[in-house]
């Protein structure tokens, strides 16, 4: 076993980044579950980013604002439980398809966060056959001036109506026509025409291969829209990282001094970590597929919430608060014994009222109170911080907080914990196996005796018959 104060410290380091990293993701999931995120990802993906052109700004202040702005209606929207109906796009008629509505399992959560491959391109055919009904009139036009030879539009199958709907809508240039289509909700956008009649021209009129390119399509967009919730987590992984920080006064710069300093803080840190290490290998929180939309996570979201919120207490009052204790985290009492003499002279009165307040609620101080003038200060400021705490405690936090390199130590816990449980992890399980390398001794054994010294004799004879002289 290697014991080397640097590999130690480096665990109690990756440990404290693991500690904090778990924290920040049943934050985040709770959060993701509560407001759906992944669900609305999911829609966004397939109305905005499949199912409708992309219109790109010239400026990219101007898509960044629209951006902020749409994720805080959303947020607001979630919190409410408003759901805007919204019309026009083919997106829209995707999700008021029967089999959409039939994944929700309440009306908060009315949208599913997973759809196979088979069921987008089953309710994509399935809706394009009715965009077909829909331009009945204006596609039979279209089929007698320009194919006269073709049977009637009852008499195509569904392939061939959806064929001559890509063909009829992408011949349209009246502005005026296109504007009734979309208040009527039956309008596809020109780019979205322009992937349909793409497949439908490789499929070669067959239902079944037109599907499968469906299918390809909608795997390969997939990936995209997993990548966008990514980093919409990392995003959110790094506020919560700063709040956490500043919370839990986690500076990095220095607890790897502490570490590096106190021994018996190592060890024991190093010791919690060696043992987390086999009881985490189970966590789902340290596998790398929780942001991969294409993976089935379909569940039900109060038992999730739930579930992240007793990961939340379980994280505080277990291993983030012994790694706390051993590393003297914390606030401790927001700088009143430094700023002591300028809280009596500024608050001394009502620290005098309180005292008598609590004195009459509590006249008996606790046994291990020797003098009861200590006990009933003590509690006095307690109650003076907490009716106080935005001017005493917060503004305390925020100056220290920007003091000096401490905002440094903050930001590298932040930008740790965006790179998410799994990758601490693994580094966790490396170093570990790697302090776990080489012999160790065995308890009773001692080292075997060392050989005895080789004597050398030197001959000093002069005789000229001894050889060598």
């Amino acid at each position: 076993m290697i014991n080397s104060p640097v590999l130690d410290t480096a665990i109690g380091l990756i440990f404290i980044f693991l500690l904090y990293s778990l924290l920040a993701t049943s934050v985040n999931e709770a959060i993701a579950t509560l407001f759906a995120l992944r669900a609305r990802m999911l829609k966004k993906g397939i109305i905005d980013g499949m199912l409708s052109g992309s219109k790109h700004k010239r400026w990219i202040l101007d898509n960044t604002l629209k951006s902020i702005g749409n994720t805080c209606k959303e947020f607001v929207f979630s919190i409410i439980g408003y759901k805007p109906k919204e019309k026009g796009k083919l997106g829209n008629h995707f999700y008021d398809h029967p089999l959409i509505k039939n994944y929700g399992c309440t009306n908060r959560f009315s949208i599913p966060s997973y759809l196979s491959k088979e069921t987008f391109s089953d309710i994509l055919i399935e809706v394009l056959k009715d965009y077909a009904e829909d331009h009945k009139t204006e596609i039979e036009a279209y089929i007698t001036a320009n194919f006269p030879q073709s049977p009637g539009f009852d008499a195509l199958p569904p392939i061939t109506k959806i064929d001559y709907l890509v063909q009829y809508l992408q011949s349209v240039t009246d502005e005026s026509l296109k504007e009734e289509f979309k208040k009527k909700g039956i309008y596809i956008d020109h780019e979205t025409l322009q992937i349909l009649a793409l497949y439908l021209e490789k499929s070669g009129q067959a239902i079944e291969t037109f599907t499968l390119q469906l299918q390809t399509w909608f795997e390969d967009s997939m990936s995209r829209i997993s990548g966008w919730y990514k980093r919409q987590v990392q995003f959110t992984l790094f506020y919560l990282g700063i709040i956490i920080a500043i919370t839990f006064n986690v500076d990095i710069l220095d607890i790897s001094g502490k570490l590096s300093t106190d021994k018996d803080a190592r060890s024991k840190l190093v010791e919690i970590a060696l043992r987390d290490v086999d009881a985490l290998k189970d966590d789902p929180r340290v596998q790398k597929t929780s942001t991969d939309l294409t993976k089935n996570t379909d569940s039900i979201p109060n038992q999730v919430y739930a579930n992240e919120v007793e990961n939340i207490k379980s994280e505080l009052n277990g291993d983030i608060k012994d790694a706390n204790n051993l590393l003297a985290l914390g606030w401790g009492d927001y700088g009143f014994k430094k700023d002591s003499i300028s809280i009596y002279a500024k608050y001394g009165t009502e620290i005098k009222h309180l005292e008598t307040a609590i004195k009459k609620d509590n006249p008996v101080p606790p046994k291990n109170y020797k003098d009861s003038t200590v006990y009933y200060n003590q509690e006095a400021v307690k109650a003076l911080y907490d009716k106080h705490w935005i001017k005493l405690k917060v503004c305390y936090i925020l100056d220290a907080s920007f003091h000096g390199r401490k905002m440094i130590g903050f930001l590298l816990l932040a930008f740790g914990i965006c790179l998410g449980a799994p990758f601490w992890f693994d580094l966790l399980q490396k170093i570990v196996q790697l302090r776990a390398t080489g012999k160790k001794e065995e308890p009773g054994k001692t080292a075997p005796p060392a050989a005895p010294p080789v004597q050398l004799t030197i001959n000093n004879s002069t005789n000229p018959n001894v050889a060598g002289n």
